[in-house]
């Protein structure tokens, strides 16, 4: 797929066969994606907002973020939520699905997924 193509916003929504499919110990929803054309994106999850370039390669999205911060500001002065500020080593790899990108991820041995759906 083209990265023009991939351009966009994508939202998760958690839909029943989506449930079947791709639930293992978690899902995450109310997550939004904005692919921009210039390589930029924007993350909007639940709890926290972050940016930054992305890259398309064969079947995969990679987002390498540069800026990660909370909504609701006060969090990032609570020591059990500041490890969502650490921006991460490696890319995020999002799987590219027919009008969709998946993402996998563990956290505390769970394996959690997230389907983002092209609007």
């Amino acid at each position: 797929m083209k990265d023009k193509e991939l351009c966009g916003k994508y939202k998760s929504e958690i839909k029943y066969l989506d449930r079947i499919r791709y639930y293992e110990s978690g899902f995450y929803t109310a997550s939004k994606l904005l692919l921009n054309p210039d390589s930029t994106f924007n993350y909007e999850t639940c709890k926290t907002l972050s940016n930054g370039k992305w890259k398309a390669t064969n079947d995969s999205v990679f987002l390498h973020t540069s800026s990660i911060k909370f909504k609701i500001d006060s969090l990032k002065y609570l020591p059990k939520w500041k490890k969502y500020l650490i921006i991460p080593d490696k890319p995020t790899k999002l799987k590219i699905g027919d009008g969709k990108l998946i993402s996998t991820h563990t956290e505390n041995r769970k394996l959690f997924r997230e389907v983002l759906y092209k609007k």
